[in-house]
């Protein structure tokens, strides 16, 4: 029997990897490497985040009139969250809540990897380009906590993707879905670029990797996006098992042809910006 990712504490372990997110900026600092590993976890933090969204985009364009969707692996987080919420403030009833705080906690991580990459010293010379995925998440935060201090304070959602206020029904579930798509790709966009401007050989391959790496869960997007899971799948929660997952990112054969695949393609560069210089 599996351990399924959905029965784990999620919501508590976000909480867990914000506050190590926020003590380790210090650190990060000062040392190149724990600004490498903090950075690159942050982008492949994001990277699913957007997936997440894109997922929804899509089911969202497939039923316009159905209620947002959210993976099960978020769903069972929102619902801790809102648990922790309530055993803190004894304030309950709030529907919206856990997915607030879901979205608050998680961009609040994002948003501290962008904080290393624009004032670490270690990412000096792309300072310029850190800057756009800095503030882009930095006004996503912002959204974020004040839809989150609205719902706490049980009133209407109050924020640029809700236009203050002024939507209700189906607008307000269209104009939000597209407004955070938006924004999230747009910061991982401007934070890959950021990284890609690196010449470090051990920044570019920690980062890319992972990266080609994630193509293997591109595949089980199509489970989300039907109704009936495909053949091989009793529901859309067998995806997050520990055995699926391991299989996505630890399959050898696949490890070898990406890794050759990049070897390849970097060498490429390596070889033509020589020439050019």
């Amino acid at each position: 029997m599996s351990v399924e990712i959905i029965n784990l504490p999620l919501g508590n372990m976000l909480l867990l990897l914000l506050f190590l997110s926020i003590i380790m900026i210090y650190p990060a600092m000062k040392s190149k490497k724990i600004a490498y590993g903090f950075v690159i976890t942050g982008g492949l933090f994001q990277f699913f985040h957007t997936l997440e969204h894109v997922v929804q985009l899509i089911r969202w364009g497939l039923s316009p009139y159905s209620p947002p969707y959210m993976s099960p692996v978020a769903k069972t987080a929102a619902k801790q969250l809102e648990s922790t919420f309530a055993g803190f403030t004894n304030i309950t009833g709030i529907p919206t809540i856990g997915m607030e705080l879901l979205h608050l906690v998680g961009n609040a991580i994002f948003l501290a990897g962008g904080v290393v990459l624009y004032f670490a010293p270690a990412f000096k010379k792309i300072k310029p380009y850190a800057l756009y995925a800095f503030l882009f998440e930095a006004i996503h935060l912002a959204e974020h906590f004040s839809l989150t201090y609205f719902a706490a304070s049980k009133k209407s959602a109050w924020g640029s993707s809700t236009l203050f206020n002024l939507l209700s029904g189906s607008q307000l579930t269209t104009h939000r879905i597209l407004w955070h798509f938006t924004m999230n790709v747009l910061a991982l966009t401007f934070y890959l670029i950021a990284v890609s401007k690196l010449r470090s050989t051990l920044a570019s391959k920690l980062f890319i990797l992972p990266t080609l790496l994630s193509i293997n869960f591109f595949p089980f997007i199509i489970t989300h996006l039907s109704v009936d899971a495909p053949p091989g799948f009793r529901s859309t929660n067998d995806i997050f098992s520990l055995n699926i997952f391991s299989a996505l990112f630890f399959n050898p054969i696949a490890l070898t042809i990406y890794y050759i695949i990049f070897t390849k393609v970097y060498e490429k560069r390596l070889f033509s910006n020589k020439i050019l210089k």
